[in-house]
C-alpha cells in the first residue's frame, strides 16, 4: 500500500515540476499567484517523499525500493484490436502491419548500449508517443509498463532511423520522383479553375503544387540558472539562443518547416524546420527551391516549354517555379482575367493549410504544449528529436492518405492518392 502512495506522490510531483517549469518559461513571476500555488505544492510532495524514505517498510536491504513497474503492454499487433488500434495509433492492425514490415528494421534492435529492444514494440511506442503527445511516465505506467527512461530512448532512436529512411522520399530529392506526375496536377488545377470559378488560366500560368510555410511553438532555449543555487546567474549566451529562435510577429519561440503539396494530398517536401525567427523568403532562399523546380524540369526548360510552378503567397517573388496573386503595376490596375484568375488562385491556395490542420489533428505531440520541444539537451546541446519528428509527422500523415486514398485536399482537386503499399516502396531501407 505505502509504494503505491510512495509512487503516485513521484508521478505528481514530475507532473507538478513540468507545469511549473513551463509556467517560468512564458514569464510568470516567482510571486505571481499561480506560481506560488504550484511551488507549495511541489515543496508538500517532496516532504512527503523525504519522509516515505525514512519508512523502514519501503526499503530494503541497505536500498530504496523503486517504484513498481508495471507489466509489459501492447507490445505486439496481436495483443491489440483494431478499435484500440484507430484510437491511438491512426491506422487499423492491417495497415499497422503492412507500414511495419516496409521499414525492413532487424526483429530485435542493438543499439549498442544497454538497452535491447524488439522492433515491432518500438513501431508501436514511437507512433503512440507522436500520435498522443503522452509524457513517457504515463505511457510507462497506463499503456506500456517498463520503465519511461527505456520508452524515450526507444522513442528518439526510432524517430532518427525514421528520419533516414525518409531521406529522398520526404526531405532532400523528394520531388523529382513525382516530376511525371506534374502535368496531370496541373490538369487537376485547371479543371478546378473551369469547374468552381469559370476561368481558364492563361497558358503561361502551369500550377502543379501549393507551397507554404508553418511554425510549431517550442521551449524556450537557454532559460534557467547555471546552477542550483537560489539566485544564480544565467548562462551567458541565454539572450543569444532565445533570440536565435524567436519570432517577433508570432510573439513566441519555435521552429519553422516549408513544405510542398501536391493536388492528390500528400506532402511532397518538407524544407527545415529551422528558426521561427526567419521569414518565408528566408526558406525561399535558403531551400533553393526555385532553382531545384527548374533543375528537375530541365528537360521542359530545353523544349522551350512553360515550366510547372508551385502556388504561394504574396511574399514570394514571381520566379520561373514560383507564382502567386497577379500584382497591379506601379499606379496602374489588373485587368478582368486577372481579376477573375486572383480569384480563382486565392481559392485553390487555401487548401495548403489543410496538411496543416490535418497534422494537428491526426498527432498529439503536435498539439501538445511546449514541454514536449525541447530545443537543448541536458548538456545544453542541440536536440535533433524536434526538428526530425515534425518530418515524421509529414510521413505518417501521407501513410493516412494513401491508406485512405483520399483528403481533403485531394477531395477538392479530384486527385487520387498512391496506394499505400506504392508509396511504401519508396521509402529508403538501405
Amino acid at each position: 500500500m505505502i509504494q503505491s502512495v510512495w509512487k503516485e506522490a513521484l508521478d505528481d510531483y514530475d507532473e507538478y515540476s513540468e507545469i511549473a517549469e513551463m509556467l517560468m518559461e512564458v514569464g510568470f513571476a516567482e510571486n505571481d499567484p499561480h506560481l506560488v500555488d504550484v511551488m507549495t505544492i511541489l515543496d508538500e510532495l517532496d516532504d512527503f517523499v523525504i519522509y516515505c524514505d525514512d519508512i523502514d517498510a519501503i526499503h530494503g536491504l541497505g536500498f530504496r525500493i523503486p517504484r513498481v513497474i508495471p507489466i509489459k503492454m501492447h507490445r505486439s499487433f496481436q495483443t491489440m484490436t483494431d478499435r484500440w488500434c484507430y484510437a491511438y495509433l491512426r491506422f487499423s492492425r492491417d495497415e499497422l502491419h503492412q507500414i511495419f514490415v516496409a521499414f525492413q528494421l532487424d526483429d530485435v534492435i542493438h543499439p549498442g548500449n544497454r538497452y535491447a529492444f524488439n522492433s515491432e514494440e518500438a513501431f508501436i511506442i514511437t507512433l503512440f508517443r507522436l500520435t498522443t503527445g503522452m509524457p513517457f511516465t504515463k505511457m510507462a505506467q497506463d499503456i506500456f509498463g517498463q520503465d519511461s527512461r527505456r520508452l524515450s530512448f526507444i522513442y528518439n532512436w526510432m524517430i532518427r532511423k525514421y528520419d533516414d529512411m525518409c531521406d529522398g522520399l520526404l526531405h532532400g530529392d523528394s520531388v523529382t520522383r513525382w516530376v511525371p506526375h506534374f502535368e496531370s496536377w496541373s490538369v487537376l488545377f485547371q479543371r478546378v479553375c473551369q469547374d468552381r470559378y469559370n476561368v481558364q488560366l492563361n497558358g503561361a500560368i502551369r500550377i502543379a503544387m501549393l507551397m507554404d510555410c508553418n511554425g510549431k511553438e517550442t521551449m524556450t532555449p537557454g532559460t534557467g540558472p547555471m546552477t542550483d543555487i537560489p539566485g544564480a546567474p544565467r548562462y551567458a549566451d541565454a539572450d543569444v539562443l532565445q533570440g536565435a529562435v524567436y519570432s517577433g510577429y508570432m510573439k513566441y519561440h519555435g521552429i519553422k518547416a516549408q513544405i510542398l503539396t501536391a493536388p492528390t494530398g500528400i506532402v511532397v517536401n518538407v524544407f527545415g524546420p529551422g528558426s521561427l525567427r526567419e521569414n518565408d523568403i528566408w526558406y525561399k532562399n535558403e531551400s533553393e527551391i526555385d532553382e531545384y523546380l527548374q533543375l528537375i524540369q530541365e528537360a521542359r526548360r530545353q523544349l522551350g516549354e512553360v515550366l510547372f510552378a508551385a502556388l504561394t503567397d504574396g511574399i514570394y517573388p514571381f520566379t520561373n517555379c514560383l507564382m502567386h496573386l497577379h500584382e497591379a503595376p506601379i499606379n496602374g490596375e489588373l485587368n478582368q482575367r486577372q481579376e477573375k484568375e486572383n480569384v480563382a488562385m486565392k481559392g485553390m491556395r487555401e487548401p495548403v493549410e489543410w496538411p496543416f490542420a490535418g497534422l494537428k489533428n491526426m498527432f498529439g505531440i503536435m498539439q501538445t504544449s511546449m514541454i514536449r520541444w525541447r530545443l537543448l539537451n541536458k548538456n545544453r546541446q542541440r536536440n535533433d528529436i524536434p526538428f526530425k519528428q515534425y518530418r515524421i509527422c509529414c510521413l505518417f500523415y501521407n501513410f493516412r492518405v494513401c491508406a485512405s486514398g483520399r483528403s481533403n485536399v485531394s477531395n477538392l482537386f479530384g486527385g487520387t492518392p498512391p496506394t499505400l503499399a506504392e508509396y511504401l516502396s519508396f521509402l529508403n531501407t538501405n
